[in-house]
């Protein structure tokens, strides 16, 4: 967390402290509806909230948002994969093509040198 600054927001807790906390919040509150998970997990998130300390919260919101870059990301794997599936094609099937070509010419010289 960022430093602490001495000056009270009259709500007894220091300047800093409440700016990281309305931080945390939103972000955990962002992630939490992000979730890809029925909405009685994310109010069983909610309901445990109060009694975690601040760097359980901490640790949770990084595996939400681990989680949610996976979520947000898998689609861009599975279109990678697609092209690079395609381009895969695509060289084989022009490597076959100048094998047979190859094949082609390698058949007509010796046919010439035959004849």
């Amino acid at each position: 967390m960022k430093n602490i600054k001495k000056e009270s927001t009259g709500g007894g807790l220091p300047e800093g402290f409440k700016e990281d906390f309305e931080f945390l919040g939103n972000k955990l509150g962002f992630y939490i509806s992000a979730l890809n998970a029925p909405e009685e997990i994310k109010n069983s998130w909610l309901a445990i909230l109060p009694q975690m300390s601040i760097e359980q919260i901490g640790r949770l919101i990084d595996i939400f948002e681990e989680k949610y870059l996976q979520q947000e990301t898998q689609y861009i794997d599975e279109e990678f994969k697609k092209v690079l599936a395609e381009i895969e094609k695509e060289k084989k099937e022009k490597i076959n093509k100048i094998d047979e070509e190859t094949i082609k010419q390698i058949q007509d010289l010796a046919q010439k040198i035959k004849n």
